[in-house]
């Protein structure tokens, strides 16, 4: 539950700062960074990387959630662009959309982290539930998933358009 807070507290400052962007040189200071698994509500699976991998590529997939060493995130806010997302085990590692693509199915990867518009997220709160978040793509206007919404352990992380699909929406346990 203390997750939660932390989450929606990092949401609401990321809001408030991306609204603010602009409209003032002294922008608030950025939250600090956090560590979180996030966890899908349609498979109660956890968003990690094949094998721990740490590559440039490295496919990003569902799996059962063991407190598992892939399966964990740190949230980064900048300011200006959005949430820079790193792989706790591969911290020069960044979540981000391969190519970089606007098409729906593009799948998730690994990527070294650079000021590159498909490593950066917006962290949304699922309306009318607080527990649960989605991010969508800076560069795409899309949603991260789980393609086809798959059960299964290894189902590929993809964007999609953003249509409330439960398969987007994840927490931290």
């Amino acid at each position: 539950m203390r997750t939660h807070r932390k989450i929606a507290i990092f949401v609401a400052i990321v809001t408030m700062v991306i609204l603010s962007a602009g409209t003032t040189a002294s922008a608030a200071a950025a939250p600090p960074p956090f560590t979180a698994h996030m966890k899908f509500l349609h498979s109660g699976k956890c968003l990690e990387t094949a094998n721990n991998a740490g590559h440039n590529g490295a496919r990003v997939q569902q799996w059962e959630c063991l407190a598992q060493p892939a399966a964990y995130w740190i949230f980064n806010l900048n300011p200006a662009k959005g949430v820079w997302i790193q792989h706790r085990d591969h911290p020069a590692q960044c979540l981000k959309i391969a190519g970089p693509s606007k098409a729906n199915g593009a799948r998730a990867e690994l990527y070294t982290c650079a000021d590159q518009a498909e490593a950066y997220w917006e962290l949304r709160q699922k309306e009318n539930d607080p527990r649960y978040f989605y991010l969508v793509n800076r560069y795409s206007g899309k949603c991260l998933q789980i393609a086809g919404r798959g059960m299964a352990n290894g189902a590929v992380a993809e964007q999609w358009d953003c249509q409330g699909q439960q398969n987007a929406y994840f927490n931290r346990d």
